[in-house]
């Protein structure tokens, strides 16, 4: 969704009308043969509450290559523009029932020609600040849990901590949580299992020839189990390589990467962060508490599911700077 949403200003309303906008894509490009009268409903159900929204638009003989249109232009000024957004958004809110419906028709117009249902992946959410996360999932789940389609949300781990978490469980289906890789166990021994598995990914990327040995095994290790963590670690590392003229990437140059991300967690990380992060590594545990809550939503403590239950620790390449 951060192709057409705004992660750091998103609303509910937003959510739902982005909901809309990909059915209708994903229906045109694909060929749907959703019914005419629909398709043109929805048109002048979008034009209507967007008059205000400048929009160049083009002569289409198909109604639903004229709605495509429409949308692709309407989430790239939405998606862009803060004052567009904000109109949009005022306006879809007040006839938010109509949108609603406009969502619950399309998906089952689609379903009768697909003959399967709607699965819509709402993914990024996940990247939202946790005030904004709790607004969409807490305050609005109601309107989130509306649409008739299967939808998929994702969510930061850190809400997981949070004291109103029980109420959000209870308006969505069983949340799942996708644990990161361990890429030890809580005594601190290596987790084989977990590395490997990282290791794959990442030579499913790359050519396993363009690292050392040693090489990997550090990557995979710095990344704390974060798969995304890995990839840009490795970014990091090729770039390293790069400007050292090395043919391959080998464990220098993984510690010069490492050092490289390291320098974020310092500017970022206060005094006081270290001193919980500290008692995380020790205690290997953290607190319902709005403190915590950032250190799990900055990734600087990860959260661990293996046969010994779950488990906190910091993440690797935060761990030097708490002997500084």
């Amino acid at each position: 969704m951060k192709n057409v949403l705004d992660l750091f200003d998103v609303s509910y309303v937003d959510v739902i009308f982005s909901l809309a906008t990909r059915l209708i894509r994903a229906a045109t490009e694909r060929q749907v043969e959703v019914k005419e009268e629909l398709l043109r409903h929805i048109l002048d159900f979008t034009k209507e509450v967007t008059k205000e929204v400048v929009i160049e638009e083009r002569g289409e003989a198909d109604v639903g290559a004229a709605l495509n249109f429409y949308m692709v232009k309407l989430e790239g000024k939405v998606g862009k523009e803060a004052a567009t957004r904000t109109l949009v958004r005022e306006k879809m809110e007040r006839r938010l029932s109509d949108l609603l419906e406009n969502v619950d028709l399309l998906s089952r117009e689609i379903e009768r020609a697909m003959g399967r249902r709607v699965l819509v992946i709402a993914e990024d959410l996940d990247k939202t600040d946790l005030a904004r996360a709790k607004d969409l999932f807490y305050g609005h789940a109601l309107s989130l849990t509306s649409p008739g389609c299967c939808v998929i949300y994702t969510f930061p781990t850190a809400l997981r901590h949070d004291n109103d978490f029980i109420q959000i469980r209870q308006s969505f289906s069983e949340p799942v949580v996708l644990p990161n890789f361990p890429v030890s166990r809580r005594d601190g021994s290596p987790d084989e299992a977990g590395l490997a598995c990282l290791q794959e990914i990442l030579t499913r990327r790359a050519e396993e020839r363009l690292f050392t040995p040693e090489a990997l095994r550090g990557l995979v290790g710095w990344s704390g189990g974060l798969a995304r963590e890995l990839i840009i670690l490795a970014r990091q590392a090729c770039l390293v390589a790069m400007e050292a003229e090395k043919p391959a990437i080998d464990e220098e140059v993984v510690e010069q990467a490492a050092a490289r991300m390291r320098i974020d967690y310092q500017v970022l990380l206060t005094t006081e962060q270290f001193d919980f992060l500290r008692e995380v590594r020790e205690r290997k545990r953290v607190e319902n508490d709005e403190a915590h809550r950032a250190l799990l939503h900055n990734l600087s403590a990860l959260e661990y599911r293996n046969g010994e239950g779950v488990w906190y620790d910091v993440h690797p390449i935060v761990r030097p700077l708490l002997e500084e």
